[in-house]
């Protein structure tokens, strides 16, 4: 079993032609689906050279595998919402970090 220490997800959300308003309603959204089902979520958001503001980051820490069926599942619902979504995944575990997009 992993411990919840050491495996973190960072979800980046992204679409291709939303204004900001509208697209930070659905990150909010999201987030709050993945913290009724999955619980660990917190949010942290990145500066952007030369914009006011910055991306915002979903970060999940998992360790049963019921719980990343469960993120899994929130986020194939987010997905079929609209097809232009994506998520760049950012999967930390053990001081290694990967990215799935």
């Amino acid at each position: 079993m992993v411990e919840t220490a050491e495996l973190e997800l960072v979800l980046e959300p992204q679409h291709p032609n939303l204004d900001d308003e509208r697209f930070s309603k659905q990150i909010v959204d999201l987030t709050n689906a993945l913290k009724l089902e999955v619980g660990g979520v917190s949010t942290r958001t990145v500066a952007e050279h030369g914009k006011r503001g910055g991306l915002p980051e979903i970060i999940l820490a998992l360790g049963t595998s019921g719980a990343i069926g469960a993120a899994v599942a929130v986020m194939k619902l987010w997905f079929d919402k609209d097809k232009a979504r994506k998520i760049v995944i950012k999967v930390r575990t053990k001081g290694k970090t990967r990215e799935v997009e």
